[in-house]
C-alpha cells in the first residue's frame, strides 16, 4: 500500500511539475501572439521573455507551491490526518532559531570546501564578478528575487519530500529504512526529467543521494523541518544567486561567474564533471559527520539527563 502511495505520489509530482512549467510557457506564448501581429517578431519576443528572471521566479514559485499542496492533499485526504504545520516539523518553538542557523552553518561545510576544492585542483576557474557584466539593478533584482524563490524551493521541496514523505515513512517503518527510501523518491524526482531528456549522469546521480540524506537527518535529527529548509534554500541561493558555474540561470545575474567544471570522461561516456564528483565526496563525508556529531551530542544529553531512550 505505501509503495503505491509512492507511485501515485512520484506521478502526480512530475504531471504538476510539468503542468506549473507548461502553464507559464502557454499563457507567454498566448500573450505575445495576441499582442504581436507578425509571428516572426513574436517568436523573438518569447524566446526573450523566458529567459526573464522575473519568468524564473514565477515557475519557482508555482511550482513550489503546487508541491506544498500535493503533500497538504496527501496528508488530510488520503491518510486522513487534520492539517497542521506541526505535522510537517514546521512548528515554531524558543529553538528555531538555533536550528535554522545550524542549517546555514551546515551548508558551509559543503560549500566552501566544493568551491575551494574545485578552484584548487583546476576543475573550475575564475572568470568574472557579475558588476562586469550586468548592472547594479539586475544584481539587486536578481538577489531578491531568488532570496524569494529560493525560500519557495526550500519550504516546497522539504513539505513534500522530508515533513510528508520521511515523516510518513519514518511513522511506519522507522528511521533506518525512511531515511534512505526517501532520499531515494528525492533523487528520482530531480532525475527523471533529465533521464527523459538523455542529460542525466552517473556522477549528477549519485552526487544528489548524500545532500538528500544530510537533508533528511536535519529533519531527524532536530525534529523540525526549519534546519533542512534553511540548508536546501541557501544551497540552492549560492547557486542560482551568487555563483554561477558556466552560464547563468536564466535571467539571473550572479555576484561570481566561475567556468563549468571539467568534464570526467571514460572510454568516450561522461560520467559527469568535477563539480558531481567532489560534491559526491564532499556530502557523504558531511553527512558521517554530522550522525557522529548529533549521536555524541544525543549520548551526552542522555548521559547528563539519565533519560533511557534508544537513538540510531
Amino acid at each position: 500500500m505505501t509503495g503505491l502511495k509512492l507511485v501515485i505520489l512520484f506521478v502526480i509530482i512530475m504531471i504538476a511539475a510539468f503542468a506549473t512549467n507548461a502553464a507559464v510557457i502557454i499563457g507567454i506564448n498566448v500573450y505575445y501572439h495576441a499582442a504581436i501581429q507578425d509571428s516572426q517578431q513574436a517568436a523573438i519576443a518569447i524566446a526573450a521573455a523566458l529567459g526573464n528572471i522575473w519568468v524564473t521566479f514565477a515557475i519557482l514559485l508555482l511550482q513550489n507551491a503546487a508541491f506544498i499542496f500535493v503533500s497538504w492533499l496527501f496528508l488530510t485526504k488520503v491518510d486522513k490526518i487534520k492539517f497542521s504545520w506541526k505535522e510537517f516539523g514546521l512548528d515554531i518553538r524558543r529553538e528555531t532559531p538555533k536550528q535554522i542557523l545550524s542549517g546555514l552553518g551546515f551548508n558551509l561545510f559543503l560549500t566552501i570546501p566544493l568551491f575551494g576544492i574545485l578552484l584548487l585542483i583546476g576543475a573550475v576557474s575564475f572568470e568574472a564578478f557579475g558588476i562586469t557584466s550586468f548592472s547594479l539593478t539586475a544584481i539587486a533584482l536578481s538577489f531578491v528575487l531568488m532570496a524569494i524563490g529560493t525560500l519557495a524551493i526550500g519550504f516546497g521541496e522539504e513539505i513534500l519530500f522530508r515533513g510528508y514523505v520521511q515523516n510518513m515513512l519514518t511513522k511506519k517503518y522507522g528511521i533506518l529504512w525512511a531515511l534512505p527510501i526517501a532520499s531515494i523518491f528525492f533523487v528520482a524526482v530531480h532525475v527523471l526529467p533529465k533521464f527523459i531528456t538523455g542529460s542525466v549522469e552517473p556522477l549528477y546521480f549519485l552526487s544528489i543521494f548524500p545532500i538528500a540524506l544530510i537533508l533528511g537527518y536535519l529533519f531527524y535529527a532536530t525534529k523540525s523541518l526549519w534546519a533542512s529548509v534553511a540548508f536546501h534554500a541557501f544551497e540552492d541561493f549560492i547557486v542560482l544567486a551568487l555563483v554561477a558555474f558556466g552560464k547563468p540561470a536564466a535571467g539571473t545575474a550572479p555576484l561570481v561567474m566561475l567556468s563549468a567544471p571539467i568534464d570526467i570522461v571514460t572510454s568516450g561516456v561522461k560520467l559527469g564533471n568535477w563539480g558531481d564528483a567532489v560534491g559526491l565526496t564532499i556530502g557523504a563525508a558531511l553527512f558521517i559527520a554530522m550522525v557522529s556529531y548529533f549521536s555524541n551530542a544525543y549520548l551526552l544529553n542522555k548521559k547528563s539527563s539519565g533519560d533511557s531512550r534508544s537513538r540510531i
